[in-house]
């Protein structure tokens, strides 16, 4: 079985303006297609809120880079799930405060 990374790599997150939605830039750098991205917020526990801030059910090519609206308007942690092709499932957990680039390889 391939074993897979999902990775996050740290980048600056500009200042928002008051109400704009934050955006997450997903990289998919795997060799397969990613078929479903979710992201829900996690509580200051550091439990996931079941609560979906963005759902996207569309495919993103292996070596391409596709930008996540989400519904927040200010960074906090968010746990990020996808979902390959082929049905083999990765996540994580980040901070928006910190970074805003999540990197899937194979």
């Amino acid at each position: 079985m391939r074993r897979l990374a999902f990775l996050l790599v740290l980048a600056a997150l500009p200042a928002s303006a008051k109400d704009t939605p934050l955006v997450i830039y997903l990289e998919n750098q795997a060799s397969r297609m990613l078929v479903e991205v979710v992201i829900f917020p996690v509580a200051d526990t550091g439990e996931v809120i079941d609560d979906v801030l963005m759902a996207r059910h569309e495919p993103i090519a292996g070596n391409s880079t596709v930008a996540l609206d989400t519904r927040l308007t200010r960074c906090g942690p968010i746990r990020v799930w996808a979902r390959f092709a082929d049905g083999e499932e990765v996540a994580a957990t980040t901070d928006l405060c910190r970074n805003n680039r999540l990197i899937v390889t194979d």
